[in-house]
């Protein structure tokens, strides 16, 4: 019986080395996915208590969400002019510290001025995150010599806080997607 390749890439990846990966790799890209989706899950159950305090109808909370993913694009590529002229962990080093600012500037905002702000903040740094996050995981990807990312869920997207994500057998995953063009800088941060 002929096996029948699902992905034309299946017989590459079969001769790849794979290298086991020490925590001290692996854990600090973990931690940055972490920390992206719990604030995103955070800011997401505080919206009702946002439109509560600053007296925001629906559509005013509409546009703060349309503006908080249109600032997400820009982050995104932002970190990766940052990433190009230094490296990817500058790029998710200054991004966390962004959603630290943001985080605290929504929180703490005495005004709808004061929110804008801390949403600006916020909608740039979650995209930087994202994005030097995901470049983090592809030298991940590199180092070991197998897709770790795409492997942890159905979807195929990154498994935002399972370090089990890292462990996952190798070479199984289909994508090798577009994220290649980013630079795979010295990993972690």
């Amino acid at each position: 019986m002929t096996k029948v390749h699902s992905d034309p890439r299946e017989h590459e990846l079969a001769n790849v080395e794979v290298h086991s990966l020490p925590p001290a790799q692996w854990l600090p890209v973990a931690g940055a996915f972490a920390v992206q989706g719990l604030l995103f899950i955070g800011m997401t159950t505080h919206l009702p208590a946002l439109q509560h305090r600053f007296d925001l109808g629906e559509l005013g909370l509409t546009l703060i969400l349309l503006a908080m993913v249109l600032l997400s694009g820009a982050g995104s590529v932002l970190a990766e002019q940052i990433a190009t002229r230094r490296d990817s962990a500058t790029a998710l080093r200054i991004g966390l510290s962004g959603l630290s600012i943001g985080v605290a500037g929504i929180g703490l905002a005495p005004s709808l001025v004061a929110l804008g702000g801390g949403v600006t903040a916020y909608g740039l740094a979650v995209g930087m995150v994202d994005a030097a996050s995901n470049m983090q995981g592809i030298a991940l990807e590199h180092r070991a010599g197998r897709t770790l990312l795409p492997d942890c869920t159905p979807g195929g997207r990154p498994a935002e806080s399972s370090p089990r994500c890292w462990r996952c057998s190798p070479g199984t995953g289909p994508w090798r997607g577009p994220w290649r063009r980013w630079p795979s800088s010295q990993c972690c941060c």
